[in-house]
Parts: C-alpha cells; structure tokens; sequence
C-alpha cells in the first residue's frame, strides 16, 4: 500500500493512450498515432479529451496530406472532422475543405474525369453553401461555361440541319453540365426533332437474319432490316407466344387450322401483304426445291386458301400444337439487300464507319410509329468493360449484352435501367469436321468429363456472381427455373450434367483412343495417337520373343504421325474467348491436344471449315422446330445419327403437349448419351439503357423487339 500523500499523480491507461497519440500526432507518425486513438475509441469512448485528440489528429493529418498532394484523403478527413465536430476551429477547417475541395475538382478535369467532378460537385451543393465552400460556384460557372460552348455549336448544328453533330454536341453539353441555361430545352428540341440512338454492341452483325439460331448479332440487327411473316414475342404458358405483324393470327380449337387475317392498313399506311401474297409466303413453305422450303410444314398443311382478300386459312392433316412456330420466315422468298429501302423491316443500312454502323427509318414505314428513332448507330466494343464505361458516360444511350457479372454492379446507378431478356441462352460445342476421335462417342464423352463446367461458368463468366437461370445443363434445351417453369418444357431435369472428373476424362480418353485406332488397323490404316505422350500398354502375357519380333516390326514400319489437334473455334467475343481459354487449358491438362480458332468479327461460323468443334450460343426459343435447326442433318450439329433423326420425326408427329415433351425429354436423354453437342450452361442475359430512352419494354426476347415504340426524352437532372 502506498500513503496518499505520496502520490503525486493519478494517470488513467486510456489518459496515457491520448496522451502517447498527441505525441506521435505532432511528430506526423500518423499511422502510429491512430492505433492508439483507435483503441481508446473502441473501449474507452467516453474518455475526456479523447475528441478533442481526434480533431486535433484530422487535421494535422489533413494538413500533412494536402502537402503531399492526397487531396482525396484531405477532402474525406476534413468533411469527417466538420460533420462530428462542426464547432471546431470553424474557419480553419471550413477554409481547408474548400482548398481541398477545389484541388480536387481540379485534379478530375485535368484527367479529363468530368462524371467524377460533376458527382463531387453535386456532393458539395447539396451539404453546404456556397459562402461556406467557395469552390461550389467557382466551378459551377466552369462548367456552366463549358457546357455553353457545346450549348451554342448544337444550336448551329440544329439550323444547319447536321443532326448527328447536333446530337453528339448535346450529349457533351449534358454530360458537363446539365443545367447550363438553355440546354434541358435544346436536349428536347435535339430529341424531337431528329430522335437517334446510340446502341453499344459486342458482336457487331456481319449479315442480317432475324432467326439466325446461333448469332446474336444478326438476330439483333436483323429485326431492324427485315421483319418475318410470324414473330416469337414471349415464353407463354405453352410453348412461345407468337404476333402476326400484317394483323392477326387464329388457331381453331381443334389445331388443324391456321387463320392470318392481314389488316389492309397499317398505322393508316397501306399494309405491304395482301393475303394472297401471305397465301403464296405458305405455300412456297411447302414447296420442293424453294430455298425456304420447310420438311415439318410440308408434311403437315394440306392446303391453303384465301378468303376475302385479306383471310388466309391454313388447314392440317393433323392436330398441331404450335404451328405458328414453323412461320418465323420473311415476307417473301426474294431477299432484300439491307441497303435497300425494298426490305420488310423499318430501317436500311446506312453508312459505315470505324467500329460503327449506321441504321436509317424508312419514309412512310407502315409500322413506324410518331417519336420512333429515326437513326440507330450500332457502336461496336472490342470488350465489355469499354461499352461498360462508355454507357456510364453517356457516349451510349443502349448496351445490348452484358457482361453477365457487370448486371448487378449497373443497376446501383440512378441513371440506368438494367434488364433481363426474356429467353436464356445454351452454350454448347458442336462437333463440325469428320475428325476420326469426334466420331467416337467415348472421346466426346471424355471431353465432357475433362471440362469444368461449373468452375467456368461460375468464376470465368460470372465473377462469383450468382445469377439465377445461369447453370450447368445436360443437354441442348434451355433449363427451366424449377421442374414446372414451362420455359424448360423440352429440358428433362432428371439427366443430371456429368461430372468434372479429369481422370475419368484421361482413361475415356485412352479407351477411345485404343478402339479409334484398332478399328482403323482392321480397315487398313493408320490414324496417330490424340492423347499427348502416352504410350500403348504392352501385353503382360507376351514372351521376350515376341516383344523382339514386334519391335523389329516396329523398327521397319514408318512412324505413324500424331492425329491432328483439335480446332475450336469460336466467336469474336470476350465471353466466348474466355470459356474457350479455360476449356483448352483443361483439355490440354488431360493430354488432350487442341488449339484456338478466332473466328471473323460477327460470323459464328468457320469459313476455311478449318475447325472439329465450335462454340455455339443458341437461341433455342421453341425447342419443338429449334430441336431440328440444332441437331438434324441440316442443322448446326449435321446429325446423321438414325437415333436422333427418329426423335426428331416423333417429335413433329406429336399431337399434344405430352406427346411433344415427351419425345423432347426421350430426345434430350438420347443427346447426353451420344452427346451429339457437347452441352456447357446457360446464361441469361442482361441489357442496359440510359432513362432518356423509352419503350425498349421489360423482357423482350431481342433488343429490337419492340423498336417502333422507342423514344427519345432526355433526363436532365435540377438541381
């Protein structure tokens, strides 16, 4: 026990912590000083003095900082110390802030960072005033003077009638300063007067077919040139539901008959089609020898007949159950060039520059509606992180593809609208070539088991997002959300997806290589080893005099070279080069030779035919006429298989929905266990676009769907 009269002082532990962070406080050892402060904070909260040392370490830091140029750091610990302690050397503080404020509005324009600086700006105004801050209205005026000079040359465009020009100076004015004087009412003038819009792509459209199974682009374009005699709108209840663009479409209650009654008039325009040239559209459908002959239709209209004009009836030999899924064909059998304003669609190509295609509205289109875009400018992206960054500025107005991880990251910003395309999309790899391996079902089988699916899909394409609809399946039709989506009619949920199993894939691999190789002796020939650096087993049974006499014939016979590597080849785009880069690296793990083929920007198909697989995203919307445009002998997979062939004809024999999912899940089982294609995953898709556009619709199966209800009404934000 010690005598109070000797003690001299009383010193707490937290005292002494505050104490020991003012100290290292003052010699500028601020990362030491906050651990101290930190623990006082954490336990200690109540401590006198202890806000007192904080506001004292904020500043002096803040100070510090500033001199090495962190104005980022400044401007957070500064507003920090005024917000918890708005009383504390006011002046002082306030008077930093704007320093730091200013410093740093000027470090984002000199990047040329101007969204930065305009969110900063919009910061500082909504939390103090411009006597407190005296940077808010320095830089308003800059930029308000910035914007007025783009102001002013659209106002010079617009008399000169240069609306692109007109358009692009707006856009910049508003993306420096929205509320510049005058520019909210230019934006609305701009936007009437010539509606345009920029839409970001990813695959740009080398040709224009709007039921293209396997290229996105040329879905998504082809919508814009050439409209069809039916059109898919939405997955429905059973199977898709279908619109007749010319006016209405019937089936009767027994489905052996098919109605098109063709409106005379169209938005008060002279429709194109009178219903004898619908009648005639049919009947060339079922014609031998048309180049839009079509086997299922054929086999199934008995004739077709026109009443008043505009009534055309279809009648069947049989029940049908979706027959309107078989017309998704164009007007007429002569083809339109896109450049002509002859086609079916809206619009005709317009010019073309770098990484740019210009799409115009035709005069008196019959489906264009008032305020419809008159320009569309399709902007091509190398990646999707620079068609990202270039809708976050504004330089577009659509993103027609997300990258499927970037979905959940947009839809946080208050400027954008992200949403999901109505149909998933199915990832497979087709076998194309006639290379002896791929025509063994074990070797197929093997390449399945070596590639990691899951792995791929999960961390390659979504970025450990979880997207719902994006998984592994086990064959070539589109999974539904749970076993009674009507989506995944054609899917069988109870063919589970083979497993990643490398070592299975190797010892599949080497069977299948034994067994190509032995049946191609029995013929006479030779084919080379696929498996990398394998040799074959010898025979345990076999005598040292045996062995010699092999190997003397060996010794005589000429080397058989390698079996030629594997060829895949895919897409021009950074999700489809990703996954393939992934899939080589796993084949290649099991000894399995293969190499990349990067096809042309915008084709999905190899024109020097120099590829043994292709990576394919299908649009397999209607599985009950998509199943034979996949895997029938002439579809993407050129299936020979007299297996698959017979589903296929059941399958368009079927006379009600049960017969028809029934030999969709009997066609599906026979694919996982010849594996025909080789099934990956699905993805749903994404699209974003900037509020100023309106109409593109919530799920549309293609951007385009609905493109004579878009309209241009900028958003320009009030302060």
């Amino acid at each position: 026990q010690v005598p109070w009269r000797n003690i001299v002082e009383v010193k707490l532990f937290e005292s002494m912590l505050v104490e020991e962070a003012q100290r290292l406080t003052n010699e500028k050892q601020y990362d030491e000083a906050y651990r101290f402060l930190e623990h006082v904070m954490n336990y200690y909260p109540q401590h006198p003095g202890l806000q007192e040392a904080v506001n004292e370490f904020l500043l002096n830091n803040a100070v510090e900082a500033f001199r090495q140029k962190k104005y980022i750091e400044v401007f957070s610990m500064l507003e920090e110390l005024h917000q918890n302690s708005p009383k504390f050397r006011t002046e002082t503080v306030l008077r930093g802030f704007d320093q730091a404020a200013n410093a740093l509005l000027k470090h984002h324009m000199d990047e040329g960072n101007i969204v930065a600086a305009q969110m900063l700006l919009t910061r500082l105004e909504s939390s103090y005033s411009d006597k407190q801050v005296t940077a808010i209205a320095n830089w308003r005026g800059q930029l308000s003077s910035m914007a007025a000079v783009k102001r002013d040359a659209a106002k010079k465009a617009l008399t000169d009638q240069n609306m692109r020009e007109a358009y692009k100076l707006v856009q910049e004015m508003l993306h420096i300063y929205p509320n510049v004087p005058g520019g909210p009412e230019l934006a609305q003038q701009v936007a009437n007067t010539y509606p345009l819009v920029y839409v970001g792509v990813t695959q740009p459209a080398a040709d224009y077919e709007p039921n293209q199974i396997e290229n996105w682009a040329s879905r998504r374009a082809g919508r814009l040139v050439s409209r069809m005699l039916l059109e898919f709108r939405q997955p429905g209840a059973e199977g898709g539901e279908y619109a007749f663009p010319l006016g209405t479409i019937t089936l009767s209650e027994d489905r052996q008959q098919l109605m098109l009654r063709v409106n005379s008039k169209i938005n008060g325009v002279t429709a194109p089609l009178t219903g004898f040239e619908v009648s005639r559209r049919l009947i060339d459908l079922a014609t031998i020898g048309n180049s839009d002959y079509t086997p299922s239709w054929a086999s199934l209209v008995s004739g077709v007949q026109v009443s008043n004009v505009f009534d055309v009836y279809a009648d069947f030999r049989r029940p049908h159950v979706l027959p309107q899924a078989m017309l998704l064909t164009r007007f007429s059998d002569q083809v339109s060039s896109p450049e002509s304003m002859d086609g079916s669609g809206s619009y005709f190509l317009g010019g073309k520059a770098e990484n740019e295609q210009q799409f115009l509205l035709k005069p008196n289109d019959p489906f264009a509606r008032p305020g419809q875009p008159k320009e569309i400018v399709e902007r091509y992206f190398a990646s999707a992180e620079e068609a990202k960054q270039a809708l976050m500025r504004g330089d577009i107005d659509v993103l027609d593809q997300l990258y499927p991880a970037d979905a959940a990251k947009l839809r946080s910003r208050s400027d954008l609208e992200v949403r999901q395309y109505a149909m998933p999309q199915v990832h497979v790899l087709v076998p194309v070539s006639d290379h002896p391996y791929l025509e063994n079902r074990n070797f197929r089988r093997a390449l399945v088991y070596a590639i990691n699916r899951e792995g791929i899909l999960k961390q390659e394409l979504l970025n450990q997002e979880e997207v719902p609809g994006c998984q592994v399946i086990s064959g070539p039709f589109p999974a539904g959300r749970n076993e009674v989506d009507p989506l995944g009619y054609a899917y069988d949920s109870t063919i589970r997806p083979l497993p990643y199993n490398p070592r299975l894939a190797f010892a599949l691999a080497l069977t299948s290589q034994f067994e190509i190789k032995t049946l191609a002796e029995k013929k006479g020939e030779k084919i080379g080893d696929m498996i990398e650096g394998i040799p074959m087993p010898e025979d345990p049974d076999m005598t040292d005099e045996e062995r010699k006499l092999m190997e003397e014939e060996a010794a005589k016979a000429k080397p058989v070279p390698p079996a030629k590597a594997l060829v895949i080849g895919h897409p021009a785009t950074e999700l489809a080069r990703v996954a393939c880069q992934a899939i080589q690296q796993q084949l290649t793990s099991v000894k399995i030779r293969c190499s990349l083929k990067e096809l042309p920007l915008g084709l999905t198909h190899d024109p020097e035919n120099k590829c043994d697989l292709l990576y394919v995203t299908a649009a397999v919307w209607e599985p009950i006429v998509d199943a034979r445009r996949l895997l029938g002998p002439d579809g993407l997979a050129k299936s020979n298989n007299p297996y698959i062939n017979l589903q296929l004809r059941k399958l368009e024999s079927a006379r009600s929905w049960k017969d028809v999912r029934d030999a969709l899940h009997d066609l599906h089982s026979r694919v996982a266990g010849e594996m025909t294609v080789l099934p990956l995953w699905q993805t749903v898709d994404h699209y974003a676009y900037r509020k100023s556009v309106r109409g593109i619709g919530d799920r549309p199966v293609s951007l385009y769907q609905d493109v004579e209800q878009w309209s241009i009404s900028p958003q320009v934000k009030t302060n």
